[in-house]
């Protein structure tokens, strides 16, 4: 069944995988490939990750640590830079997630509710999708759950191999992404249920704790460093004005309807299975291990509150609820789902096909309909600079901040966006005289402001030599 569900799971995310970068997250997605491909053109230096939009400068950034992109780099030395390869590092990082879930699922709940746990995590929407999309999300789920299962281990039988390894993923999980520290919830809980009162004078603990900040402290100390000196972040400390911080966003109907409904509703439990996971919440714990995972569930409650905007923005930034999502739902199919009575058989078997086939269409008919070339105006474009610019040129894109379209061209070059004073939010003159040798975009964004944007858009790009203009896109010579 374990080897029915990982191959279930693996020609789900097969599904398109050769697709270029474009439709849901594709700017994320263009970020981690161009720091994975500038690592294997420029050097293979973790400590100084490059991205396409630092302009004239080498691009280094302020970023999260960037393993998953490192490892991809290293296999770009014997595959060349490939998609479809950067896919394949994310499937398998997905399919171990799934072999490792199951054991942890198993060690506290049994055989049973781990196959249907698995099973769950093998076919909804946004798993498939985060399971094959060229992020660090894929690795981050792998270590969070493999730190989790070292700990347990750990727990059990007390050898260092499991306690190192435990803090080995444990700590990758946060350097990933910092509001992984959410799990010392559940984990202190696990903790709690071995040591009680000697909790706080464990030194094995003291030692998770302190190697685990010491490594958030060198890396986000050093990144810092790096955005100082370059001016260029990913983001990831700007309280109150980028992902995290905006207290007042929890007081709004809004805010939790986003999380709630149309982001958790339809791409995490695909609709049908959000009364299963309610059903399971209800069920009994047969253990004190069991509710392990209502303090996970807590800790990403509270990790909601925090990042209430990334969480607004960004679907994806939901998948860690996908552990204890699934782990309430195998325990409802557990129960419920038995072939000693015909009522209970029938309803069971009709909620998974109905939830399996709603999975099926949000993916294929919302998620992947976005990732055809022939509906992203960035793509085509893209062709067109690769066509009438060389690969050293620097490019100026109007692209409202989206650094696809220089990821998806190969170019260098600076993001633009509309402003209310476009002349000056475009700032032509000065990226001119950094080295800026062409400006392209669309007119599809400026028609989102109205006839006078579009008006002034053209006024500035007739001041320059035309490569190409037409009704869709510009590109023109600013050297020129």
């Amino acid at each position: 069944m374990l080897a029915f569900i990982v191959a279930l799971a693996l020609a789900a995310r097969l599904y398109n995988i050769s697709a270029p970068l474009v439709g849901f997250h594709s700017w994320r997605q263009s970020d981690t490939m161009a720091v994975a491909r500038n690592f294997y053109y420029n050097g293979y230096n973790i400590l100084l990750p490059q991205v396409d939009w630092g302009g004239s400068t080498p691009g280094y950034v302020e970023m999260e640590f960037p393993i998953y992109q490192y490892v991809l780099s290293l296999i770009f030395a014997f595959t060349g830079v490939s998609e479809f390869i950067a896919r394949l590092l994310s499937i398998s990082f997905s399919l171990l997630t799934i072999l490792v879930f199951h054991e942890v699922v198993k060690r506290i709940s049994g055989e049973r509710t781990a196959l249907w746990a698995s099973l769950f995590m093998a076919i909804l929407p946004l798993t498939i999708f985060m399971g094959r999309a060229i992020m660090p999300e894929a690795l981050l789920m792998l270590s969070i759950i493999s730190g989790v299962y070292f700990f347990l281990r750990w727990l059990d039988n007390e050898r260092n191999a499991d306690y190192f390894l435990s803090i080995l993923f444990i700590t990758l999980a946060s350097l990933i992404k910092p509001p992984s520290l959410y799990m010392g919830l559940p984990l202190g809980y696990l903790a709690w249920c071995k040591y009680r009162n000697k909790l706080l004078v464990h030194w094995k603990l003291w030692g998770l704790g302190i190697t685990l900040f010491l490594g958030l402290f060198l890396w986000y100390s050093h990144a810092h460093h790096i955005y100082l000196k370059s001016g260029l972040t990913f983001g990831i400390w700007e309280y109150q004005t980028n992902k995290w911080g905006k207290w007042w966003l929890l007081a709004t109907p809004d805010y939790w309807k986003t999380i709630f409904v149309d982001y958790m509703g339809m791409f995490l439990f695909a609709w049908v299975g959000y009364p299963i996971f309610l059903l399971g919440l209800t069920l009994k714990r047969r253990s004190k291990q069991e509710y392990l995972f209502d303090f996970w569930g807590i800790g990403i409650f509270i990790y909601f509150l925090i990042v209430n905007e990334g969480n607004v923005w960004h679907f994806y930034y939901q998948l860690p609820l996908a552990f204890p999502a699934t782990y309430y739902m195998g325990r409802t199919f557990d129960r419920y789902f038995t072939t000693k009575g015909y009522l209970p058989f029938t309803i069971s078997a009709s909620a998974l096909a109905i939830m399996t086939l709603s999975s099926l269409i949000i993916y294929d008919g919302i998620l992947m309909k976005r990732e055809d070339p022939a509906l992203s105006s960035n793509y085509e474009l893209a062709r067109l600079i690769q066509t009438y610019t060389k690969p050293d040129d620097l490019i100026v894109t109007l692209d409202e901040g989206d650094p696809s379209l220089l990821y998806l061209a190969n170019r260098k070059g600076w993001n633009s966006s509309l402003a209310p004073d476009l002349e000056e939010g475009l700032d032509l003159e000065r990226k001119t005289a950094q080295g800026a040798d062409y400006f392209a975009g669309d007119f599809i964004s400026c028609a989102r402001f109205g006839n006078a944007t579009c008006d002034m858009l053209n006024e500035i790009t007739d001041r320059y030599k035309v490569i190409i203009k037409n009704e869709r896109f510009f590109i023109v010579d600013l050297t020129q």
